[in-house]
């Protein structure tokens, strides 16, 4: 069966991968920024009472972890998608996967990003936003194993 190619030859699913991967990079960078600007979390509409007994006093802290590890991480994901190019940085994820760094960064991200909501979900409670979002990870980490993609990767 005849894959459609855009005009830089990879297949459309690819470009599926590297669109989630952006929009994930974007809601991270827009959900730590927030947190950054506000630790109160006044902007993202939460009470800092969800943070009692939590070692933390504000939300500066979370989003400094969300501007770094899923708005930062999945943008520089998002460029080794796009271009396949090497990174001397992504070592260690070349070591774990016989696919190029991006999509196993690609992987490892969306693992972390669940494994994140778990946390949340034990420690401040679940909101109508973590069902979505881990529908998007999910999604993610089906589109990353769809043949095309894992073959554009290898």
């Amino acid at each position: 069966m005849d894959m459609v190619l855009d005009r830089v030859g990879r297949p459309g699913i690819v470009l599926a991968v590297i669109g989630l991967e952006l929009f994930n990079g974007l809601m991270g960078t827009v959900s730590g920024l927030l947190f950054l600007a506000a630790p109160s979390g006044e902007l993202m509409g939460l009470d800092a009472e969800l943070l009692e007994g939590l070692p933390v006093g504000d939300f500066f802290l979370v989003g400094l972890f969300l501007l770094i590890a899923f708005g930062i991480c999945p943008f520089i994901v998002s460029w080794g998608l796009i271009t396949r190019s090497e990174l001397d940085l992504a070592r260690l994820l070349k070591k774990l996967s016989i696919r190029h760094w991006a999509w196993t960064g690609a992987l490892v991200i969306s693992g972390l990003e669940v494994a994140w909501m778990c946390v949340e979900v034990i420690l401040i409670g679940i909101f109508s936003f973590t069902y979505v979002w881990l529908i998007v990870q999910m999604l993610i980490v089906v589109v990353l194993c769809f043949g095309g993609v894992r073959r554009y990767y290898a």
